[in-house]
C-alpha cells in the first residue's frame, strides 16, 4: 500500500494530455472572463503537491476536496462546497452558470446535474494512457436526464470545451 502511495503522490504518476493543456492555456489567457476551481475526490495533499509539480497550479482559482468535505461525488454536499468557493470568485454567480467537467459520468455529469449545473462527460475510455475508476457509483437522477441528453454532454477531448463556453457566453450576454 505504500509503494501505491509513493507512486501516485509524486509527479511521476501523472500526465497532462495535450488537449488538457491547451485547453488550460486557453482558459488562463482568458482569467478575466472564466473563473476555474478543481474538485476532486483525491486526498487534498494530491492538490497541494501534484498540482505545482505539474506546473498547473497557478491556472486554477479554487479548490475543494472531497476529503474536506466528508463526502465524495456525486453527494450534493460536495457541488455545495464548490459552488461557494466558485462564489468567492464570482459574486451572485448562478449553479446554472457552473459548468463542472469530468470524466465520470456518474460522479461528475450526473452529480453536477443533480446539483443544479451545467455538465460535460468527458469521456476519455478509449484514450490509451487514461484509466476508469469508480465505475461501481449510482448515478443520480436530475431533470431531463435520459441518453439523450447524456449523449449531447459528452466530449472526447478537452479541446470541445473551447466553442461550448464561447457559445454559451455568447448566448448569455447578448
Amino acid at each position: 500500500m505504500g509503494r501505491v502511495y509513493q507512486h501516485y503522490g509524486s509527479s511521476h504518476a501523472y500526465q497532462i494530455l495535450p488537449d488538457a493543456l491547451s485547453t488550460l492555456q486557453y482558459l488562463h489567457q482568458h482569467r478575466n472572463r472564466y473563473t476555474l476551481g478543481i474538485l476532486t475526490n483525491s486526498p487534498q495533499r494530491s492538490i497541494e503537491t501534484i498540482l505545482p509539480a505539474l506546473g498547473i497550479h497557478d491556472h486554477f482559482h479554487w479548490f475543494v476536496s472531497c476529503r474536506d468535505v466528508g463526502a465524495e461525488k456525486p453527494d450534493p454536499a460536495v457541488f455545495d462546497a464548490a459552488f461557494q468557493q466558485a462564489q468567492c470568485w464570482g459574486p451572485g454567480l448562478q449553479r446554472e452558470e457552473i459548468l463542472h467537467c469530468g470524466d465520470s459520468l456518474a460522479a461528475d455529469y450526473c452529480g453536477a446535474r443533480a446539483a443544479g449545473f451545467q455538465a460535460l462527460y468527458l469521456d476519455r475510455s478509449s484514450h490509451p494512457l487514461v484509466s476508469v475508476y469508480q465505475d461501481w457509483l449510482k448515478a443520480p437522477d436530475y431533470p431531463g436526464k435520459c441518453e439523450q441528453d447524456i449523449q449531447e454532454g459528452t466530449i472526447t477531448s478537452l479541446t470541445s470545451l473551447i466553442p461550448l463556453l464561447e457559445s454559451f457566453e455568447h448566448q448569455h450576454h447578448h
